[in-house]
């Protein structure tokens, strides 16, 4: 993002790359939409089809340090994440143009000489308060170095573009080496009235992701947007967060932390995002429907997850981290982000916890079935939500697939009944689990089959395959919680708890499975388990603890 003068500027600047010449400001066509930009004192036309796409967090890897016989975890992070997500102001998909458009502002220099490849919160911010990092006396090598970085691409020479009927005072285009790839660094001009906009440079990134002609978007982008964006007024779009809602958070006991902050960072430029905060969780939305429902979802995810830290107390560094939660409007937002943030083979999901990123995603609640659905994701959010709570609680620790599945499958019949818990059986587990039972009564139940899977292998297998190995993970966690407690003499009451301490103790999974079933006949138990389960009075019993 380099102007053709070298004179030194005041930098924060805004970052936008697309592609081609600029020509003679043209009239703004029908069926376009306006973005509102207060953060940079912009307002950009857009189709009308235009969807925000805030980032999502930056991934985490956790590391394990050691020095002498003391170890301890530590979270670190790929140092230009970082400092993209402090650059990135706003980005949209554009479907009907099958490209995708970016926003930044320049107000730190991209991180170099760092000797790690992974740096910690901690080591960031110093950078960011280090002579390196300023961009107050940028030149057009600072600039040029600051939009290949955002890009991603080789830049060439600037090219200097008229500025037309715009508020602006420089329009550069930087040819790059990517055809589907174009980006611009412009500003505005702040006199006559306009000394209110913020003295930044503002960058513009255009992504192809569809084979078209790359110079054909890029002259849509400066013909039309473009030659069409202006400056917003000195009160325009000021909004102020009411006493009320600041009192509600303090008396939630909402806390600060750096993943709460980064969520609401990264909404900011996206009015038709919005944030509801609990002690324990940010939940990002833009659901046009109805917040009721978002805000039922997150009360409910919060009295579950105190419910979760009570029989699971966290025991890692990141215990006591904010959880953040996604929830889409549409069913394709939610299969166009989980696609591109985590994969193409996980978009029939109703929701999932992504651990990279910490992160949990749920598909829309349809407006028409409100109740039936939310029921649905509800209990999806309660399943991916344990997985999300239990990664976060343990750290490094690597719980067995039994153990964490179905717990999650356990929990997803959690409900509160004047403020108390109540477990519900899973009616469709249930069946997949009798349906067994009854066609192979003399044969052996699985339970050591299932003790010893790994990941890979509980997910292996068909669809059939997969459906019965959640249904007995489901079936043995609600009988240890739940049915072994009538067993005479309680012969397994040792066997989570026991579980959980090893795991602790170990961080591994497989171990602490092999300490908990120390000295448990498995013989009795899956006979207990079968008996449990083919005799409704034990049920009924069950269901009443």
């Amino acid at each position: 993002m380099e102007p053709m003068h070298r004179t030194r500027i005041s930098l924060q600047a805004c970052l936008l790359a697309l592609t081609l010449p600029f020509s003679v400001a043209a009239a703004l066509p029908p069926g376009f939409q306006t973005a509102v930009l207060p953060a940079v004192g912009l307002k950009l036309p857009l189709p009308a089809d235009a969807l925000s796409q805030p980032i999502p967090p930056v991934e985490v890897h956790t590391y394990v340090l050691q020095r002498g016989s003391e170890s301890w975890t530590e979270d670190r992070y790929r140092a230009l994440e970082l400092w993209y997500a402090t650059q990135h102001v706003a980005e949209w998909a554009l479907p009907s143009r099958g490209s995708r458009l970016l926003l930044g502002t320049v107000t730190l220099a991209p991180p170099v000489g760092f000797t790690d490849t992974d740096i910690t919160r901690d080591q960031f911010s110093l950078y960011t308060n280090s002579p390196q990092a300023s961009v107050e006396a940028a030149d057009s090598r600072l600039l040029r170095l600051w939009l290949a970085a955002f890009s991603g691409c080789t830049l060439g020479d600037p090219q200097p573009l008229p500025v037309g009927r715009t508020r602006l005072s420089h329009l550069y285009r930087y040819p790059t080496d990517r055809s589907d790839i174009h980006a611009w660094l412009f500003r505005f001009n702040r006199s006559g009235g306009l000394s209110h906009l913020p003295d930044v440079w503002i960058a513009l990134v255009s992504v192809l992701d569809t084979a078209k002609d790359g110079a054909a978007e890029a002259a849509f982008v400066e013909q039309t947007l473009l030659a069409n964006l202006a400056p917003m007024g000195r009160f325009e779009g000021r909004e102020t967060t009411p006493a009320r809602l600041l009192r509600e958070r303090a008396q939630k006991g909402v806390r600060q932390h750096p993943s709460r902050a980064a969520a609401h960072a990264s909404i900011a430029a996206h009015p038709d995002w919005w944030a509801l905060d609990s002690e324990d969780y940010v939940l990002l939305s833009n659901g046009r429907e109805d917040r009721k429902t978002a805000q039922a979802l997150l009360e409910d995810l919060q009295q579950a997850r105190a419910f979760y830290a009570a029989a699971f107390p966290g025991f890692a560094d990141t215990a006591e981290d904010v959880s953040v939660i996604r929830l889409f409007a549409t069913e394709q937002e939610y299969e166009a982000y989980v696609t591109s943030n985590v994969g193409e083979d996980l978009v029939w999901t109703a929701g999932l916890y992504d651990g990279g990123k910490r992160e949990l995603v749920i598909r829309p609640i349809p407006a028409k079935t409100r109740n039936a659905a939310y029921k649905r994701t509800f209990q999806t959010a309660l399943h991916e939500g344990f997985h999300q709570y239990l990664h976060q609680a343990t750290g490094i620790a690597r719980p067995a697939v039994w153990f964490n599945e179905g717990y999650a499958a356990f929990f997803e019949g959690l409900s509160f009944r004047n403020g108390k818990p109540v477990f519900d059986e899973d009616e469709g587990r249930f069946q997949v689990l009798s349906a067994f039972l009854a066609v192979k009564p003399a044969q052996p139940i699985p339970l050591r089959t299932l003790l010893s899977l790994d990941y890979e292998g509980y997910y292996a297998g068909t669809d059939a395959d997969r459906s019965f190995k959640y249904a007995l993970g489901w079936a043995f966690i609600y009988f240890l919680e739940r049915g072994a407690p009538l067993v005479r003499n309680k012969p397994y009451a040792a066997i989570l708890p026991s579980y959980y301490a090893a795991l602790r103790e170990t961080g591994d999974g497989a171990a602490a499975t092999v300490a908990a079933f120390q000295g448990v006949n498995m013989a009795a138990l899956e006979r207990d388990f079968r008996a449990f389960w083919t005799n409704p009075r034990d049920r009924s019993l069950a269901k009443r603890r």
